[in-house]
């Protein structure tokens, strides 16, 4: 038999197939096989949110100045069955950094046993205020409080618990007046303040790349410190992407009272949470949560607290205001007690998460979009950006468009492009690419916005999964 052999032309051509199938199998790979901590929101704006229920977080918080764990704290645990209805409702639970200095917390069966057993199948997230002190005491030189916190949160993940994010707790605007802190960091600029905050994430990314990373802040106090709130988010956002980093997240932490008294140095009224909502949605790309939390409230009564924060919803509803979350939490004495969600004569806590639910639910019935995708958030070696995106929605008979928008969440301050995600993939299900334009290859970073047309109204902007992330291309 004749020996066959290549030409020098085939050979290449050969070698050029293979190194394109590599390049559509690691496409591949990465889409369907990155090993993510955080659920299938990641960080994306809320364009849609008009039209989507807003996600429910919920924390028990202990060892402030005015408020210890309650009696009944563990019940959460122990009792799952106390507090079934409203944790079935519920997106996320915070474990607080008081949480870890408690026994319990260092008792590995039970986190297994109790802890992850009560939250399995949602999503948990770490709170910390270890970034404030890393701008002003020694540790910052020895990373001892990342490390710290490195720890406990693989501790969590071990045991069963899902750890999906971490939220930064009141770096910007600590130490405030009479504080013990005050004394101890009494010249903290903001530069120094969001620099700890990026060294944190960064520090925290090299471990779980895909962790959202967020900040709980009192924006109401910034003006004590001499910064205006929408020039410090603007400065904030800037250096976190200029640095590589992300922030997916902030809430407002501003009890409900804040709000009506316009003759206190911390008034923030509703028209301004919504502005600020606005602002970090639309502008910025960050989602926005609130804090439904009451201050004179949360000292007089369990009952007092249950009806504050009901009002802080409704009302905030009322003027049009739609957080991508709703956090409920107190920082007071109120809630003294836990459980049961049921209670006939009281006002335990998950009795108001139950009622906050319910709210919730009752406003946004229905979500009446059915887009689902997802998009690679490592680009490829010829700077393409590849994703899939589907409808379940029968009236989507023509392929899907899908749009880019880099570095703003909106066309209006954006570079844009628009492509059909019409390769094939499945019955309603196709692929899309799009090409990096060069004025984006320029070795800095950049973030990329992907978005389905809806195909209902042929306008509404739907964010998949992975949107928001942060890309550098050359």
């Amino acid at each position: 038999m004749k020996k066959r052999s290549f030409s020098k032309p085939n050979y290449l051509l050969v070698v050029f197939v293979i190194l394109i199938l590599a390049t559509v199998g690691i496409t591949v790979y990465s889409i369907f096989n990155r090993k993510e901590v955080g659920d299938s929101s990641a960080s994306h704006p809320g364009i849609l949110s008009k039209y989507q229920e807003p996600k429910v977080w919920f924390s028990v918080s202990g060892r402030s100045t005015l408020r210890a764990y309650p009696s009944d704290f563990y019940t959460l645990f122990t009792k799952p069955e106390s507090w079934a209805e409203s944790r079935k409702a519920m997106d996320t639970y915070v474990i607080n950094s008081p949480f870890t200095l408690t026994p319990k917390f260092n008792d590995e069966a039970f986190l297994k046993t109790y802890v992850a057993t009560t939250l399995k199948g949602k999503e948990v997230s770490y709170d910390t205020i270890y970034p404030f002190f890393m701008s002003c005491l020694p540790a910052k030189k020895d990373g001892a409080y990342m490390t710290e916190d490195l720890e406990n949160i693989r501790k969590l993940i071990k045991a069963g618990v899902n750890v999906t994010s971490i939220k930064m707790q009141s770096i910007l605007e600590k130490p405030v007046e009479n504080s013990n802190l005050l004394k101890q960091c009494p010249n903290l600029s903001l530069d120094d303040r969001i620099d700890a905050m990026i060294q944190y994430s960064k520090y925290m990314h090299k471990y779980y790349p895909n962790m959202k990373i967020g900040l709980t802040s009192a924006v109401e106090n910034y003006h004590l410190s001499g910064w205006e709130w929408r020039s410090t988010l603007r400065k904030l956002h800037t250096k976190f992407v200029t640095s590589g980093e992300r922030l997916s997240f902030l809430f407002l932490d501003a009890p409900y009272e804040l709000s009506q008294d316009s003759g206190s140095p911390h008034y923030f009224p509703l028209k301004t949470i919504k502005e600020l909502e606005n602002l970090l949605r639309d502008e910025l790309g960050i989602k926005f949560g609130l804090i439904l939390t009451a201050y004179n409230g949360g000292l007089t009564s369990d009952k007092a607290y249950y009806d504050v924060v009901t009002k802080y919803l409704t009302e905030y509803q009322a003027i049009g205001g739609h957080p991508d979350y709703y956090f409920l939490e107190s920082w007071q004495k109120y809630p003294e007690t836990v459980t049961p969600e049921n209670s006939v004569s009281g006002f335990p806590f998950t009795k108001t998460l139950l009622n906050v639910q319910n709210i919730v639910n009752r406003k946004y019935i229905s979500t009446p979009h059915t887009i689902k995708g997802s998009v690679s958030t490592l680009i490829s070696a010829d700077n393409k950006i590849s994703g899939w995106a589907e409808s379940n929605d029968v009236k989507a008979k023509s392929p899907l468009t899908v749009k880019l928008f880099i570095d703003s969440p909106y066309p209006k301050n954006s570079s844009s492009q628009t492509v059909l995600a019409n390769i094939k993939r499945s019955q309603r299900n196709t692929w899309f690419t799009f090409s990096i334009p060069s004025s984006y290859k320029d070795g800095k970073y950049h973030v990329a916005y992907i978005y389905v047309v809806s195909p209902i109204d042929n306008k509404t902007l739907v964010p998949i999964d992975g949107s928001g992330f942060i890309f550098k291309a050359k």
